[in-house]
């Protein structure tokens, strides 16, 4: 039973984050624990970061002209492997997206960003 409660605990502190397709479907992209993240299957160390990469586009009136001017990122791990995120569709799993109106941003987008570069570094 030790096992088991072990497993339970582990589950409990890994986080699922993914993109909500047409407002349906859920597509999980990351599950982050304490010592890293599963990608594609895959259990990454923060060390297996390359490279985050964000594009944010000008903030303001200029953005709701503009196309394409959803902030994205990409993350380049060590394998060679690219972890493509959209932040108007990001979330964290069983949570309502909240993207603010001006930066397009979602709050897990901003979340999972800042703890990938915090822990990369």
């Amino acid at each position: 039973m030790v096992i088991l409660d072990t497993l339970k605990d582990i589950v409990k502190r890994m986080e699922t984050f993914g993109h909500k397709q047409l407002n349906l479907f859920f597509i999980p992209l990351l599950q982050i624990h304490d010592d890293g993240f599963i990608f594609k299957n895959k259990d990454y160390s923060w060390s297996d970061i390359k490279h985050i990469f964000v594009w944010e586009p000008f903030e303001g009136l200029g953005a709701l002209f503009g196309t394409g001017a959803i902030p994205r990122a990409t993350i380049e791990l060590s394998d060679g492997k690219k972890i493509k995120i959209h932040s108007s569709v990001f979330r964290k799993k069983g949570e309502k997206s909240k993207v603010g109106f001006w930066s397009g941003k979602s709050e897990a987008f901003s979340k999972v960003i800042d703890l990938l570069k915090e822990k990369s570094a």
